[in-house]
């Protein structure tokens, strides 16, 4: 489910909660944003069910790993996929 989003300077924070029914996880997704991806998650509301696809990328000096969207479409509107530009994180 979505769970909304924040901007940062070059990049949004996409906020995914209940990846699994019953759970409480909650996944972390940067992502760039074109007028296109901007409008879509301005329509977006909380709790919308959402598809997406996201690639993962390890920094090999913190051992960190960051979740990049790739695409996102609302659950009964599949073929209205969003493409997002990848993030520029600083």
């Amino acid at each position: 489910m979505f769970a909304g989003f924040t901007k940062g300077e070059s990049y949004y924070n996409i906020k995914i909660e209940r990846l699994w029914l019953d759970t409480q996880t909650t996944l972390e997704l940067l992502c760039g944003v074109d007028a296109e991806a901007r409008l879509f998650l301005e329509q977006l509301q909380r709790g919308d069910e959402v598809l997406f696809e996201f690639s993962g990328a390890r920094n090999s000096k913190t051992s960190q790993t960051t979740y990049h969207l790739r695409w996102m479409s609302r659950i009964g509107n599949p073929d209205k996929k969003v493409t997002f530009p990848t993030a520029r994180v600083p």
